[in-house]
């Protein structure tokens, strides 16, 4: 039996927000409709002129292999094979501070002549035409219980940064170490109220609650946080982006030198890190080392430098609580 999963859609098709819709007619959509081979759009008609995702291998392959965004329909396909009846629907909407949550209670259907096309359509406030497809953008979906709104800040980290990439859909995988997504949706649809946590100086639960709630943005900024914390007469500054060789923050002495190297790992295989990077500033003065890691996949490989667990970044992060907003949010001190 395929197991349920939680997955994600924006339902923001060709950027209009259909999510009221989606609400009213509790379903969740996915774009990319593949259209079938030389057969005119007709937006009351969709089974004539879309390709079923549930379709046969031969008349999927038939239109796939003429098309032009075949990484999108595969995208699509697999998706279909994955949802089942009970998965968890989840629709993110940041910007309302929610998430708004169902259960599927149907396979995937294409909706040949959709109920709601003509509301959807004035929301839009455009035409609809061969070269739109906006009655396709609306007609493949699963049907879903009731869609609740689910406040951002009571769904667990390790699943929230799924949904605020830049996918329009996908599913949210188990976690080794948090564990499986569907259920702990489950427990919070059931009872929405957030499991109040205590405050604590412990290490093993500051590592969990990192690993539960953190992002690699926020892990980053804690760590140049944490070196600028433990080496207060340097300079230390967050720099991952693109164009960054790799480093995601530099210290600086005094005189305004190089004095360390930060790569910041969220999972690490023991890979190779600072190949390249410079090992002494422009005075000749050695320049330190540091790899900080929440997950490590490495069996024990040995770096050039100090390596940061996330055991050793939750005592630094218990040691320095006072003077960090994280820990609050993380619940992290005396709560004096």
């Amino acid at each position: 039996m395929t197991e349920r999963v939680t997955f994600f859609s924006r339902c923001k098709p060709q950027n209009v927000d259909a999510v009221e819709i989606a609400r009213d007619h509790r379903r969740i959509f996915i774009g990319y409709p593949l259209a079938r081979p030389g057969v005119k759009y007709d937006p009351r008609n969709l089974r004539n002129c879309v390709v079923d995702l549930l379709s046969d291998e031969d008349t999927w392959l038939a239109a796939h292999s003429v098309s032009d965004r075949r990484r999108a329909y595969n995208a699509n396909r697999n998706l279909v094979g994955k949802v089942v009846e009970g998965s968890m629907a989840m629709i993110p909407r940041p910007e309302h501070g929610v998430a708004y949550c169902g259960r599927v209670i149907s396979g995937f259907e294409l909706v040949d002549n959709p109920a709601w096309y003509d509301a959807y359509m004035t929301l839009r406030g455009d035409t609809d035409t061969d070269d739109t497809w906006h009655s396709a953008d609306i007609g493949q979906c699963w049907r879903v219980d009731e869609f609740k709104p689910l406040p951002v800040s009571r769904i667990p980290g390790w699943i929230r940064r799924s949904l605020y990439g830049r996918s329009t859909f996908g599913v949210i995988h188990p976690d080794s170490i948090c564990g499986d997504p569907t259920p702990v949706m489950d427990a919070l649809l059931e009872n929405r109220s957030r499991v109040v946590r205590e405050w604590t100086l412990d290490p093993r639960q500051i590592e969990r609650r990192l690993l539960e709630d953190s992002t690699p943005t926020v892990f980053e900024h804690l760590v140049v946080s944490l070196l600028q914390l433990e080496h207060s007469g340097e300079t230390w500054i967050q720099v991952g982006g693109v164009g960054d060789g790799g480093i995601d923050g530099v210290g600086f002495d005094a005189n305004g030198d190089v004095c360390g190297l930060l790569q910041c790992k969220w999972q690490y295989w023991g890979e190779e890190v600072f190949a390249g990077a410079t090992t002494s500033s422009a005075t000749g003065r050695p320049i330190r080392r540091y790899l900080a890691v929440l997950r490590d996949e490495s069996g024990g490989s040995m770096v050039d430098g100090t390596f940061l667990d996330a055991g050793r970044i939750a005592e630094l992060l218990a040691k320095h609580h006072a003077r960090l907003p994280l820990a609050v949010s993380l619940r992290v001190g005396s709560g004096a």
